[in-house]
């Protein structure tokens, strides 16, 4: 038996001759020989219904009780039980009200079929599951974007960056294929946070930190927390592995704390492994500079302009060159916007002395501006 709020729900019967009409809970049942013409079937496909909803309903309260569906996604989940509940009212009381030929139960017959499917296909696929946002997502040159994550943590993804998120019940983890990614993780012991880039791990319970990948070396900065770093034994992670098992071999390169970076390199002497070198601690400025670009700007504090082109042409497909090698030592100090490189452009042209020839659409050359004089 249907719970009593169901009862509650008006449903919409189909009666030969007047169309579709509001269902009268009072209205007598049909009687005749048209009622009862196909007992069985009709009785099949309330009981069809019935167990459908059954089985969703437990479906929905198994998901709503999952840890990581807490708050609205909980709510959710209830209220999309009690949905079933309806529609299997609905089509029980369709069948027990009409007046069908034997065409017309069978068709009640696949229509409570489809439905039984769709019902269960809802709870399968629906945008709670843990899967939800697993797979790919790309920056193009010059964008970022800011993901949330199923299990409430928040991943920001830098300029022409790939990463590939395979959650599980057991595991959340992130390869990181290219570019450079900054994670706010969730804290959940039971469910690792590990992210994979090149023959590095980085696992993390609930912290803070960035990763980039470039030229096969991959820097770590901790600005909340601390993480384990590891390496992967004899393996790469690239295209090729993006959803394989999560259980890569490993082996331990030790931890990095809050305020500390590293380097995860190639061992020298075992190219089957990695090593951590250059693990120092820096202090909060330089932690907030190296992490500026998820606040959408970039902070440049004496920098060598050769570093600072560096940067800038992370974020554009323009090509940029020096006239003179001596203007690469130039100490470059300021906040620029994330992306926007023509004020980068107009900045050294007007506070540092220099001069942006625009050869043509892709490609630039720096000079000293004394020299047009």
């Amino acid at each position: 038996e249907c719970p009593p709020f169901a009862r509650l729900h008006a449903a919409r019967c189909c009666h030969p001759g007047d169309g579709w009409r509001q269902h009268d809970p009072h209205r007598a049942a049909p009687t005749g020989v048209a009622a009862v013409r196909k007992p069985g079937l009709v009785v099949t496909c309330a009981v069809i219904q019935c167990v459908a909803a059954r089985f969703c309903s437990a479906w929905g309260y198994v998901l709503a009780g999952r840890p990581q569906y807490a708050g609205a996604e909980r709510l959710r989940a209830r209220l999309a039980e009690r949905q079933c509940w309806l529609f299997a009212h609905d089509l029980r009381e369709l069948l027990v009200a009409s007046r069908a030929s034997s065409a017309g139960v069978v068709v009640a017959l696949a229509a409570s079929l489809f439905v039984a499917i769709a019902i269960a296909s809802f709870f399968y696929f629906d945008s709670y599951s843990p899967v939800q946002q697993n797979g790919v997502i790309v920056t193009k040159i010059g964008t970022q974007k800011t993901v949330n994550l199923a299990d409430g943590s928040v991943l920001k993804l830098n300029t022409d960056s790939r990463v590939r998120i395979e959650y599980n019940d057991y595991f959340r983890n992130i390869y990181l294929v290219n570019g450079e990614a900054h994670f706010i993780v969730a804290k959940n012991k039971d469910r690792p946070f590990r992210v994979y880039a090149a023959k590095g791990r980085i696992h993390a319970i609930g912290t803070a930190f960035s990763v980039h990948l470039s030229n096969g070396e991959v820097d770590v900065t901790v600005s909340e927390g601390r993480v384990g770093v590891a390496s992967l034994i004899d393996q790469v992670v690239d295209d090729s592995v993006l959803g394989a098992p999560p259980e890569i071999p490993i082996k331990s390169l030790g931890m990095l704390r809050a305020g500390e970076v590293g380097t995860i390199v190639t061992n020298p002497t075992e190219e089957k492994e990695s090593i951590l070198k250059v693990v120092s601690q820096v202090s909060e400025n330089d932690i907030a500079k190296r992490i500026s670009w998820t606040n959408g700007v970039l902070i440049f504090a004496g920098e060598p302009l050769e570093e600072v082109v560096t940067q800038i042409s992370r974020y554009t497909d323009v090509s940029i060159d020096f006239a003179d090698p001596e203007l690469k030592k130039i100490r470059i100090g300021g906040t620029f916007p994330v992306g926007e490189t023509e004020t980068m452009f107009s900045s050294l042209e007007t506070s540092f002395g220099l001069q942006v020839t625009r050869v043509n659409s892709d490609h630039i050359i720096i000079s000293n501006a004394r020299e047009f004089r």
